[in-house]
């Protein structure tokens, strides 16, 4: 009697890619200052871009502070910890007087 092949237990993550019908991540369709935030992004840090920024959405600004929604609190943390400064880079040279990053649920 053969023992069976044990079942395969791997789970493919696609992490950051695009998929591979997608001419333009849907994130470069937003328009104006929030849009070229963005493509500024993509240009410098491709991958940070696609790993960290790519599912930010811009909710407002408020005085000398923007406002993003981030998907999921772990997210908007990470990036405040490790990439607001390329992050608020960008912002700056599109938004102008911006010197804060909020982030909201």
């Amino acid at each position: 009697m053969q023992n069976p092949e044990p079942a395969q237990k791997v789970v493919h993550v696609k992490f950051g890619q695009q998929a591979a019908d997608a001419s333009e991540p849907e994130e470069l369709r937003e328009v104006g200052p929030w849009g070229r935030v963005l493509s500024r992004l993509l240009e410098s840090e491709a991958a940070l871009f696609r790993n960290w920024f790519s599912e930010l959405k811009f909710v407002g600004t408020e005085g000398p502070s923007i406002i993003l929604r981030a998907p999921n609190k772990f997210v908007a943390q990470y990036v405040q910890t490790h990439y607001l400064r390329p992050l608020l880079g960008a912002i700056q040279l599109e938004f102008g007087s911006i010197r804060r990053v909020c982030f909201v649920d």
